[in-house]
């Protein structure tokens, strides 16, 4: 009996130390500190700062070559941060599109603290700004998320009903 009570109050602490980190497990890449400063944006690149509560989130867009052309959100997985991934864009860009890499609130240089709601309003905002860009092709947006990001880009309600939201698509999906 006592060997049960004893595994059973080791499991309620286990279980209890699960739901306090649940946070840090989801959203690790925010606890790689503040990334250092790019030392350049290849050529192109613009760094473009959404204003989001809790403060700003750093985003990069990439207009193609050939303007208006339809633009890409692309939202990266939890462990990443938005500076490892233009080189990854780079074939997309080829084929004419122009890519928007949006960090999380929190990770990176970006103010604020990551959650599905302050994500959510951060993927809003990216996809105002694109829907109002003239270089964007007719309102035409596509939201690209890996791992994470396939949640990032679709846990907003608006996400569905806006117009102009072309295509969605996920690769390595929990």
């Amino acid at each position: 009996m006592r060997i049960a009570a004893t595994v059973a109050a080791v499991y309620a602490l286990y279980l209890l130390a699960l739901f306090f980190l649940q946070r840090d497990m989801i959203f690790v890449g925010r606890r790689r500190g503040p990334a250092p400063e790019a030392p350049s944006l290849q050529a192109g690149i613009e760094r473009i700062w959404l204003d989001v509560d809790g403060g700003r989130v750093g985003s990069y867009y990439w207009p193609a070559s050939q303007l208006p052309a339809p633009a890409l959100i692309f939202a990266h997985g939890n462990a990443g941060l938005i500076e490892g991934w233009p080189r990854s864009l780079t074939a997309l860009r080829d084929l004419g599109l122009s890519p928007m890499m949006v960090e999380y609130p929190g990770y990176g240089r970006s103010g604020g603290s990551a959650s599905e709601a302050s994500i959510g309003r951060t993927f809003e905002l990216a996809f105002d700004r694109l829907a109002s860009d003239r270089r964007v092709q007719d309102g035409r947006i596509l939201a690209y998320g890996c791992s994470l990001g396939s949640s990032a880009t679709a846990i907003s309600p608006r996400w569905l009903n806006w117009a102009g939201l072309g295509e969605s698509m996920v690769r390595n999906k929990f």
